[in-house]
């Protein structure tokens, strides 16, 4: 008669051991995408808020600005070409700068906005100079050190003073 042993036998406990490596090794990997995907997500959040913000200011005050006193130009040799603006609202005499440097966006001289890539400000038809389109390109890194969340918004915005 054969005596039978209580236990395991060598090839169930690989079995085992490689069942429970395959499912360590895939909880890793979702948990690591599902972390980029989070800091992915807060990225653009942070852009869209600070990016809706910013148009809705320079959109309200360029309507209001006078067409003929827009200087559209850049803050120093360093900077993108166009990517600064100047005016003067005619109805209070106020005058409002915006311009790109580095990676900040400035209104006047105190920094608004940070995480901005590119800021131009142009005129789509050339006839016009009541038109003016300004785009901002928005940049932030994830953490993760490959991956950037870029954010691209471009408005026309009419002036309505001569």
């Amino acid at each position: 008669m054969v005596r039978r042993c209580d236990g395991y036998t060598l090839t169930e406990v690989m079995l085992v051991v490689a069942i429970l490596g395959i499912i360590s090794s895939t909880a890793a990997l979702v948990t690591q995408k599902t972390f980029q995907t989070q800091m992915m997500v807060d990225a653009l959040a942070t852009i869209q808020q600070g990016a809706f913000t910013s148009f809705d200011v320079i959109s309200k005050l360029l309507r209001q600005g006078s067409a003929a006193s827009v200087v559209i130009d850049r803050f120093d040799a360093n900077q993108p070409p166009w990517s600064r603006i100047a005016f003067t609202n005619p109805n209070t005499g106020r005058s409002f700068t915006f311009y790109q440097k580095g990676q900040t966006l400035y209104f006047g001289n105190s920094p608004k906005l940070t995480n901005l890539r590119a800021l131009t400000f142009t005129y789509p038809n050339s006839t016009s100079r009541k038109v003016i389109s300004v785009s901002m390109t928005f940049e932030k890194n994830t953490g993760s050190g490959r991956s950037k969340a870029i954010q691209l918004f471009i408005q026309k915005i009419h002036i309505q003073n001569d």
